[in-house]
């Protein structure tokens, strides 16, 4: 008996990710990624090509300074902010290395995510963080649901479970009194 390898006709199919199978985000939504370790970063821009995230669609820049320019010319929807973001030249590799730990590290992706949702309520913010988020300095917001938190390493199952939670409609709330510790 012979089996034929003839596909039929052409079927279009929404893009789904290569690795979960799941349905690719959005392509339509800017992502704009804060992380200041170039390796974050290469990994981070694979994964969201992975993802089916159109390259013009999203922006990835390392300073706070970029971070600012960015969010205001770009307006994205969704923000991913390393919680640990240094300032140049200040960055935990080898003798530049002026934290104990990195909980003695300056929060500045912390206070960034907090001024671009002060900003932009309705913007997405997830902060990615090699310790649990919900234990940070924005703490209070990831548990009140503010902000997401992703917890390092980085998958692309986490990334897709993000943006699926950042497409939920509707604004987010106002930060309702809510204080970075």
């Amino acid at each position: 008996m012979a089996v034929s390898t003839d596909p039929g006709p052409p079927v279009f199919r929404a893009p789904r990710c290569r690795t979960s199978g799941a349905p690719a985000p959005a392509a339509t939504r800017k992502i704009l990624v804060v992380e200041d370790s170039p390796s974050a970063r290469r990994l981070l821009q694979a994964i969201f090509a992975e993802l089916g995230i159109d390259r013009a669609n999203l922006q990835m820049v390392e300073t706070e300074e970029a971070a600012r320019e960015t969010f205001a010319r770009w307006k994205p929807d969704v923000v991913f902010i390393d919680l640990y973001l240094h300032p140049p030249g200040e960055r935990l590799t080898g003798s530049t290395l002026r934290w104990s730990t990195l909980h003695d590290a300056p929060p500045m992706g912390a206070d960034l995510a907090k001024e671009f949702f002060e900003a932009n309520p309705a913007v997405k913010i997830v902060i990615c963080s090699a310790s649990d988020p919900a234990e940070s300095q924005v703490g209070d917001l990831v548990r009140s649901g503010r902000f997401q938190g992703v917890l390092k390493p980085i998958w692309a199952s986490k990334i897709q479970e993000a943006l699926t939670r950042a497409g939920s409609p509707g604004p987010s709330p106002d930060l309702g009194g809510l204080t970075m510790g």
